[in-house]
């Protein structure tokens, strides 16, 4: 499943951190790949964790390896990490010599189309885990190419403000040419709305208007944005703090609505 936004800020790592905390703490068995140079759900981990990164091997190896196996680390029961490095800016020299390697042959292409995709099927991940959740970069690159390829579902946050619903269509339009191109089989799970300001009519005009033109593939739960979210990112999570507790139902919301959207397209039993 890829969590995905042509526009930074809008909350996608961390809407992928807590989806990821949440379902695993359901028991479902969880890995998050963390595709963004920047390794934004990685420190989000390890300052929730006290995860431990040094020394520890990377997307970045994962990729030169050509397999993920090697690279995840254990963050907690049920949940695994494949962390971010600066290195996958390289991301795209190195698909690019691989396919040169290859003397630009069709296989070559696959390869640079396919990476993930390829590796998540060698090595067996979707037998071994219930999600696999991509944080992904909010650019349309070979990354969110190779993350499209790989995912069955899309998941889409969005602010309720203009900027952020103007990069909403230009991601919905990006997915509608990556089903035609390279990947018939992506479905946008869903519009995870962030209500930027509860007290502003115009964050409420636009998740009507969002409401509007998206119907039902726009989640009936929301985030309101109050600060809290933003203070979890320098000093991680406390649920023991009244406000905190009240904003992480938000999210444990939206975690159960995404699994009776699943149940709806698979026809599996996911919530009893």
């Amino acid at each position: 499943m890829a969590i995905n936004m042509f526009k930074g800020g809008v909350g996608k790592s961390t809407l992928t951190q807590l989806m990821a905390d949440i379902l695993s703490a359901m028991g479902f068995k969880v890995l998050v790949i963390d595709v963004d140079p920047q390794g934004t759900v990685t420190k989000k981990f390890q300052r929730q964790y006290d995860l431990d990164v040094i020394g520890r091997m990377t997307l970045f190896d994962a990729v030169i390896n050509m397999s993920f196996m090697e690279s995840i680390t254990s963050i907690k029961e049920n949940l695994d990490i494949v962390i971010g490095s600066e290195q996958m800016s390289r991301f795209t020299k190195v698909l690019r010599d691989m396919w040169r390697s290859t003397g630009f042959s069709d296989e070559g292409e696959e390869i640079f189309w396919n990476l993930f995709n390829y590796m998540i099927n060698n090595d067996d991940l979707r037998s071994q885990y219930d999600f696999v959740l991509f944080d992904t970069i909010p650019t349309v690159s070979e990354f969110t190419d190779n993350v499209y390829v790989a995912s069955d579902f899309l998941v889409i946050p969005t602010q309720t403000e203009q900027d952020s619903i103007d990069n909403l269509h230009s991601t919905v339009n990006n997915y509608r040419t990556a089903v035609k191109e390279v990947n018939s089989n992506l479905e946008i799970l869903g519009i995870v709305p962030y209500l930027v300001d509860t007290r502003l009519k115009t964050g409420k005009e636009l998740l009507t208007e969002l409401q509007e033109e998206y119907g039902d593939m726009v989640y009936s739960n929301v985030v309101n944005d109050k600060g809290v979210v933003r203070r979890w990112g320098r000093e991680g999570l406390d649920k023991s703090i009244p406000h905190s507790k009240k904003t992480y139902q938000m999210y444990v919301n939206i975690a159960v609505e995404t699994l009776e959207r699943l149940e709806k397209v698979t026809g599996e039993n996911l919530l009893n």
